[in-house]
């Protein structure tokens, strides 16, 4: 295949599932592609997650792991994978193994025909209450952006990256949900999102760092940050022509 693609993701504590996340990436999807990379940036873990990566460098094939000197967050270090990346086509995932890397299959024809490409999470395999907050949030963003895609925070997402470059500089470094104001700019500057049902896995190993009032927090953050992109950078978005 001509096109090359950057898959990208972040990783905290994930020691249980990284390694088969990552081989997975390299065997079901850059194999398939005369040209790819896997971005990983860790955001300081400290479960040996670390150690596992170090590992994986020196027996996958085009795997660049970046460190963060302290923790930033889930948010700052994908947006730090993703200003990496190289790739014709960026894909987004995240190192839990909550989502099938082979699935990124089922994006990729979409993107012949579309600018955008997410997957859609049909049987979602979380928590009652990260349900429930999912569907506030999917409310809230039709209603703040006339958006009617849903699931927009999903962590498995397809861009073109010249469109994704040009998107970028108007989302914050630290931004909590990069990747949905991603979508949400998409959106506003005419591209075409389409959603593609996924599978979606239960978490059955490591610690959410949503939890408690670290939920609470995080939930109220990204309210802010829907509100502040609304008001601060929504008509600084330009209209962009898709490169189909």
């Amino acid at each position: 295949m001509k096109k090359s693609i950057s898959v990208v993701m972040p990783v905290y504590n994930e020691v249980a599932t990284i390694s088969r996340t990552i081989k997975e990436c390299s065997t079901e999807i850059l194999a398939h592609f005369s040209c790819g990379e896997i971005i990983v940036v860790d955001d300081e873990s400290t479960d040996g997650s670390l150690e596992v990566l170090k590992s994986l460098s020196k027996e996958v094939a085009d795997l660049t792991v970046l460190y963060n000197s302290h923790n930033l967050g889930h948010g700052p270090s994908l947006m730090r994978a993703i200003e990496a990346a190289t790739g014709d086509y960026i894909f987004c995932i995240d190192s839990d193994y909550q989502h099938l890397p082979g699935e990124f299959w089922n994006l990729f024809p979409g993107i012949e025909h579309a600018d955008v490409v997410i997957g859609l999470r049909v049987k979602r395999q979380d928590p009652l209450h990260r349900k429930v907050l999912s569907r506030l949030a999917n409310t809230l963003i039709r209603l703040i952006f006339d958006c009617t895609n849903k699931d927009l925070n999903v962590p498995f997402k397809l861009f073109k990256r010249t469109d994704l470059q040009a998107i970028l500089p108007l989302i914050p470094q630290n931004a909590y949900i990069p990747s949905t104001l991603a979508v949400l700019a998409a959106h506003k500057s005419g591209l075409s999102v389409w959603q593609v049902p996924v599978t979606h896995l239960p978490r059955n190993s490591g610690t959410s760092s949503f939890l408690g009032w670290h939920l609470l927090f995080f939930c109220s953050q990204v309210l802010w940050e829907l509100l502040s992109f609304r008001m601060k950078q929504w008509n600084k978005i330009p209209p962009l022509r898709s490169e189909l």
